[in-house]
């Protein structure tokens, strides 16, 4: 145990395994806009300030609750307000209003109202709660102002308030049923599969291997299934072979340490932290720590999911290998209205990745305990070979005991047979061998 260090969130092996995470950010609203009012989604699209969200719907990757789960439950618990270390405002308007009215209205709008309309979609992807929440009026009065819009700083409001998110779903991690994630999760994602590459590899597939691309969120394309059994096994493998990034920006990885532009007023200092840094650029070989964790505790009732939300269910049943289901249109309980989409290939990558792994691991990694398996099977033998030579050898020295003694029976047998006398050795099988010593010598006197 190290106190200097923080603790875990949960002790390590004893993470829950959750079977559902109803995520705020439905990004199936984007198909909508599409679907009705195409000529202001296309331009929007084309805006360089959102250009990577709709990146994302475009290149269909689709979101894996099992892999954020994991990650989720990984935490260290730090002071940090607007970092994250792993191992509401009243309006009019919602997105479910948009969603069931404001959007087949849009054509009796003007051309700069459906703009608007699209935008206000997408800030609320970034900034996703609750779709019967009212959008905030703050972002609404950003939007009503085009300058404004470009010059509001999305991403790092967004940042904030998925970190926030993160921090209140630490209580319900332990739910057994599901819970609520507030935030564009998606981007929680994205970061796991490029700060753990191997993550990315058996997820889904980049669109573009060579160079670094920015945003790195409209790079990635794939719809493939990870279990928890999945995610284990490559958490394992990772130890001994495989990259992990513990910074990555936007100019490329483990280049940038501590951002300028990034810095906070408001943040909490924490030593913990400080070392958590100086043992990474000593390159501290973390696989042989044992962290402290969190006590339980207990969760709070768990809500009620409704259409608000929208969930992946972790088994996933009756979805075929290289299959996983798309975006939920209905409640987050139900799979009604939930389509299938095909990665081709996404099987055989995934079952690649963990093969190469499990071999690396072997080359690299498992050499001791293969060794050990070894040797303890070359001692088991030599136990079991001596014990069988030990019996050999006494039965050998039986055998040469009674050879001996029939050697001896035969050579005496010979030596009296060449001399006309019987061997005393033969008596026990003699014919005569019964009768009195006196009576063979007066048998043998009228010969004389």
């Amino acid at each position: 145990m190290d106190s200097e260090l923080p603790k875990r969130l949960f002790e390590e092996g004893a993470e829950p395994l959750g079977d559902k995470i109803n995520k705020c950010a439905r990004i199936s609203i984007l198909k909508v806009l599409a679907n009705n009012i195409k000529s202001e989604y296309d331009e929007v699209k084309r805006d360089p300030l959102f250009a990577h969200i709709f990146a994302i719907y475009e290149n269909r990757l689709h979101f894996s609750a099992k892999l954020v789960h994991s990650v989720l439950t990984r935490q260290l618990i730090t002071a940090k307000k607007h970092e994250l270390w792993l191992l509401k405002t009243h309006g009019l308007i919602s997105l479910e209003t948009i969603r069931k009215k404001h959007i087949f209205e849009a054509n009796t709008w003007t051309r700069v109202d459906r703009l608007r309309l699209v935008y206000v979609c997408v800030a609320a992807l970034l900034m996703a709660v609750d779709e019967k929440s009212w959008v905030s009026h703050d972002y609404i009065k950003v939007i009503m102002d085009f300058d404004k819009l470009r010059a509001y700083p999305w991403g790092r409001r967004s940042f904030d308030h998925l970190v926030d998110a993160i921090i209140k779903a630490r209580t319900e991690l332990s739910k057994p049923i599901s819970y609520v994630l507030e935030g564009f999760a998606y981007a929680l994602q994205i970061w796991i599969m490029e700060a753990i590459p191997d993550c990315g590899t058996m997820l889904g597939k980049k669109l573009n291997a060579v160079g670094h691309i920015f945003p790195r969120c409209s790079n990635w394309t794939g719809a493939a299934r990870a279990s928890f059994g999945d995610i284990i096994e490559l958490e394992n493998a990772l130890v001994n072979k495989g990259h992990l990034y513990s910074y990555i920006s936007s100019t490329g990885n483990m280049d940038v340490i501590l951002d300028q532009d990034f810095v906070r007023n408001d943040e909490m200092r924490d030593e913990r932290v400080d070392r958590i840094h100086k043992l990474i650029s000593e390159n501290h070989n973390w696989s042989s720590r044992t962290w402290e964790f969190e006590e339980p505790v207990n969760p709070t009732p768990a809500a009620v999911p409704t259409a608000a939300t929208e969930s992946e269910v972790v088994h996933n049943e009756g979805v075929k290998p290289g299959e996983v289901l798309g975006e939920a249109t209905g409640s987050s309980g139900s799979r009604t209205g939930k389509r299938k989409v095909v990665d081709k290939g996404a099987e055989a990558r995934k079952k690649r990745l963990l093969f190469e792994r499990s071999v690396a691991n072997a080359e690299e990694g498992s050499e001791r305990y293969m060794r050990g398996l070894f040797d303890e099977y070359e001692k088991r033998m030599t136990k079991q070979s001596d014990e069988r030579y030990e019996k050999l050898a006494t039965e050998f020295s039986q055998l040469q005991s009674t050879v001996s003694e029939l050697k001896n029976m035969l050579a005496d047998a010979l030596s009296r047979g060449n001399s006309g006398e019987p061997s005393s050795r033969t008596k026990p099988v003699s014919p005569v061998s019964s009768k009195p010593k006196g009576k063979v010598n007066s048998t043998k006197n009228p010969n004389n």
